[in-house]
């Protein structure tokens, strides 16, 4: 069965669409020249390329001058922010292998759903998110947001599907300044560890990658509402 070919909605005329049609853009020229401001913008989603990012016509979001803009900023306050936060992390012992409490909750056979403290040992940030809004010159760090992961062990005595992380890798919140203070449930460092972070979370293009991620993250979040 042959295809039917589409027509023109505004000649009628077979083998073309209105956004191809030369009477149509004849039109818009007509109505361009008496001034008409609906004829320049219908002109130009026809006749050209629009942003997604920007919303202005004439190039795309891979070429756009303001989203290089935002992620060129974004990465030098990334960059800045990483060196400030792993001073922060030196001066406190937040390094690989020190022990941090933090707290985890599910059902413990016998004694029902619980909140335990526990001791585990960091394995790293997450320099991947770690960006200027995580503020290191807080004791907690911002919000207290989760970009530490330490290795969690599953207590003993926990059902199947009982809410507990099972063990392995497992983030928890930044934790507080002060060490070896197990009578707050907010994060703490129990023994710290001054062992350096590689320089490979710290270089321009590193931050540059995280950047962009965030710059798209920001643009599809809008997009959505």
């Amino acid at each position: 069965m042959a295809r039917r070919k589409s027509s023109c909605r505004y000649c009628g005329r077979q083998g073309h669409t209105r956004r191809n049609c030369k009477d149509y853009k004849d039109y818009l020229k007509k109505e361009m020249e008496g001034g008409s401001y609906w004829a320049t913008e219908e002109y130009k989603r026809m006749t050209q390329t629009k942003c997604s990012y920007c919303q202005t016509y004439g190039h795309n979001r891979r070429v756009c001058e303001s989203r290089k803009e935002d992620i060129k900023t974004n990465t030098q306050e990334i960059y800045d922010a990483r060196h400030k936060i792993r001073d922060k992390a030196r001066d406190i012992g937040l390094g690989p292998g020190a022990l941090v409490q933090y707290e985890a909750s599910g059902w413990v056979e016998d004694e029902g759903y619980v909140r335990k403290m526990m001791v585990g040992p960091l394995l790293g940030l997450d320099w991947d998110n770690i960006s200027h809004y995580d503020h290191p010159e807080h004791s907690y760090f911002n919000n207290r947001q989760s970009r530490c992961k330490v290795y969690h062990t599953q207590p003993a005595g926990v059902n199947t599907h009982s809410g507990w992380e099972p063990s392995g890798p497992y983030k928890v919140n930044w934790p507080a300044e002060y060490r070896g203070d197990s009578s707050r449930s907010s994060s703490c460092i129990i023994s710290p560890s001054y062992t350096e972070y590689e320089d490979k979370w710290f270089t321009k293009a590193a931050c540059q990658k995280t950047a962009i991620a965030m710059v798209d993250e920001s643009f599809n979040r809008k997009k959505r509402r």
